[in-house]
């Protein structure tokens, strides 16, 4: 119970950047209570998760700690192939660090992988690295800008399943 207690104050302390600052570094601002902690993950992200692994890599990239996303993936119940954060280039996306990082991490192709986001920053930044992009609505997160053009557009992640198993791009996720 004691080290149940000490682990639930140690991930209360721990923060996230606010959305597409890569100037805050982990170990100096970025555990200061800066940014919001990881989102909740939303109800048909389990099940489409689960459908996507049967067919392509399926790789969490975040600018959460590893102790968060350990927290989020628990409690949604979420599975992936393995899990990648900024925290390991001591810089947040959408620094080109990250997604460099991801990618040599993978072993894998940027032209062969396939960035999902409800943040168009964050695919913008994929994008420019090279990466395919899928933009995925989430209530209250990432707006489309006019100029946004990315390969695919979802309206949840089931429906970037459907589309995917339809034909969409073969490859990793990210």
């Amino acid at each position: 119970m004691e080290v149940q207690r000490r682990l639930a104050r140690r991930r209360a302390g721990r923060r996230t950047p606010r959305d597409g600052d890569a100037r805050v570094k982990p170990g100096k601002a970025g555990r200061s209570g800066l940014g919001r902690p990881p989102p909740k993950a939303l109800a048909d992200a389990a099940q489409a998760l689960d459908y996507l692994g049967d067919s392509f890599t399926v790789v969490a990239l975040s600018n959460a700690d590893l102790a968060q996303l350990v927290d989020m993936f628990g409690e949604g119940r979420l599975a992936w192939h393995g899990v990648l954060s900024a925290e390991s280039v001591r810089t947040y996306k959408p620094d080109p660090a990250v997604y460099r990082h991801a990618l040599d991490a993978l072993g894998r192709e940027a032209r062969r992988t396939l960035m999902v986001a409800a943040h168009p920053w964050d695919l913008r930044a994929a994008s420019v690295q090279g990466m395919r992009t899928a933009f995925v609505s989430r209530p209250g997160e990432g707006v489309l800008a006019p100029y946004d053009r990315f390969d695919l557009y979802a309206e949840s992640l089931a429906d970037l399943a459907e589309q995917l198993a339809a034909g969409g791009p073969q490859g990793e996720l990210i």
